[in-house]
């Protein structure tokens, strides 16, 4: 004989750290290719060659506003001038302000601006000027803590040179290898009560979750015929099993809740 058991509420609570809506930072180092343009720099095409360089620096997520993105980097670049064997070498301080948007559990998109002070060298002569950019930047998480960053911009030396640049790199999230990845999705509760249910009893699924969110489940139990040995006063220990999928694998809950 099979005996149902009332359901009875829980609140089930998911989030991608310790605390909901801890702030993050993003460190990131970013190689790049740039190649000369002429929209202000009339002759620029004419006077530099494609080069490269790098970028190394952070950004900050605040927490009452984690798409936000607040920092900066620092960065150098070295392009060829045509018909000459010098090179022009561009050593800048970057602050960046951006935004992030979510388009999946592994994937985020988003502008970057950029305005900073650039110190350039050529030969022996050395000058320095104001700089501008903008970038549109793609995120591709491969665990909780790393991810690859890829993109394309525009940045110009005022008065100096400017260019496009496509970069490809990596970010590494500070504190995030310690932490639940943030947009749990194809979330699973069960119930179960060992010795006395012959199975899990599958309770609720959940499409998603997003950091901070509450959602109300019904638990529900389906005992065997063991249930009516229990005698009054009798402990019995309750086991709630949470399963969830992100960045594409499954994961169980740390582990069953009990009561």
């Amino acid at each position: 004989m099979r005996i149902p058991f009332c359901p009875f509420a829980i609140i089930l609570f998911l989030a991608s750290g310790p605390a909901s809506g801890s702030p993050e930072i993003d460190l990131h180092l970013l190689p790049q290719v740039v190649s000369p343009l002429d929209f202000v720099i009339s002759d620029g095409t004419e006077l530099y060659q494609t080069g490269g360089g790098a970028r190394a620096g952070a950004l900050y997520s605040p927490r009452w506003m984690p798409a936000l993105k607040l920092g900066g980097d620092v960065g150098v670049d070295v392009i060829g001038t045509q018909n000459t064997n010098a090179s022009l070498t561009m050593i800048g301080l970057h602050g960046a302000l951006g935004y992030s948007r979510t388009l999946s559990d592994s994937l985020q998109i988003g502008p970057v601006l950029y305005a900073s002070y650039t110190q350039s060298i050529w030969e022996s002569s050395s000058d320095g000027q104001g700089s501008v950019g903008a970038d549109l930047m793609l995120g591709w998480r491969l665990t909780p803590a790393f991810s690859l960053a890829a993109g394309a911009g525009y940045v110009q030396r005022v008065g100096l040179f400017e260019g496009a640049r496509i970069f490809i790199g990596s970010t590494y999230g500070l504190g995030r290898g310690s932490r639940e990845p943030f947009t749990p999705s194809d979330i699973r509760v069960s119930l179960m009560v060992n010795n006395y249910m012959d199975t899990p009893r599958p309770c609720a699924r959940i499409e998603r979750m997003r950091r901070g969110e509450e959602v109300t489940v019904d638990l529900h139990a389906l005992f065997n015929n063991s249930i009516l040995r229990v005698t009054e006063g009798e402990r019995v220990t309750v086991n709630m099993i949470v399963e969830y999928t992100t960045l594409g694998k499954q994961f169980p809950s740390p582990s069953p809740k009990r009561w």
